[in-house]
Order: C-alpha cells, then structure tokens, then sequence
C-alpha cells in the first residue's frame, strides 16, 4: 500500500492539577521539554485504539529530551524467543522552539538520519503529542497521533 507522510499538528489538552512551588514558575523550554517521556496513547481519527493496536514493547517507547537541544528516541520489540521486550532501534536529533499553538509551546524535531520525518511535537503541561496523517489506496487520509507522558 502507497503511504505518504505528512506531518500535521496535534492538539494535545493537559489537565493537570499542580502546586505552587517555585519549580512551576520557571517556564523555559528547556525546563518544560527536558526529561524523558512514554508513549501512552495513540488514536486513529480521534478514537483511542491503544490497547488493539500497540502490544506492552511498543508502549516502553520514550523520547529524552536534553537542556542541550538534543534528543533521542527509543523503539522497543518484543523478542518471540524469549518473551522480553528488547531494545530495538534507537533515532537521535535535534529540537528546537517552533512558535505556539493556541497557547501550548510547539517544536520541532529534526532527525540525524533521513529514516524520519521532521515532527511538530505540541507540548501541553505534561502531555506532548504529534500526529500524521496517512493516505490509504483510495486516496483518502486517516490521522494517527500519539502522545507521551512525562516520566
């Protein structure tokens, strides 16, 4: 099946109840994107298809996000011989502060090597989200999108 990738923006809405201390005033993006983060959700035309769709190694993948502007992605498989989840392929790159979407900070991620396409990655409270839309045989667009959680 024919397959184009275009990547299009998610829109990803964090309610998150958080205290006052003084750690919640520094909004730098360093401090807001730096950490590492899990996948935790991935939809298909806005319904939630998580559990039919992606098995518990594919859910262990993480984006790290260093103060640097650096990141690196890791890809989990599981390994049929033994029944554990293996690191599979690691994607490293770099990111960068790409403007706002509504009032969420966006960015966008440039992969090293060409494997990739450049993401707009959303970053809500703690939540971050990108999607793509794929183009089945008879033409038509169904949106992926996937959202990571903040370890």
């Amino acid at each position: 099946m024919k397959k184009t990738f275009l990547i299009s923006l998610l829109s990803v809405i964090a309610f998150v109840s958080f205290s006052c201390s003084s750690d919640d005033d520094d909004t730098s993006p360093e401090t807001l994107v730096g950490g590492e983060w899990k996948l935790v959700k991935f939809t298909i035309d806005g319904l939630d298809v998580t559990e039919e769709r992606l098995d518990e190694c594919e859910l262990l993948e993480t984006f790290e996000f260093t103060n640097d502007g650096k990141f690196v992605r890791k890809d989990f498989i599981k390994n049929e011989a033994t029944g554990n989840c293996d690191a599979d392929d690691t994607y490293t790159g770099t990111w960068t502060e790409d403007g706002l979407a509504g009032s969420d900070q966006k960015f966008k991620l440039v992969f090293d090597n060409d494997a990739d396409d450049d993401i707009s990655l959303v970053l809500g409270r703690f939540v971050i989200g990108f999607g793509e839309d794929v183009e089945q045989q008879d033409g038509t667009l169904i949106t992926h999108q996937f959202t990571y959680e903040k370890k």
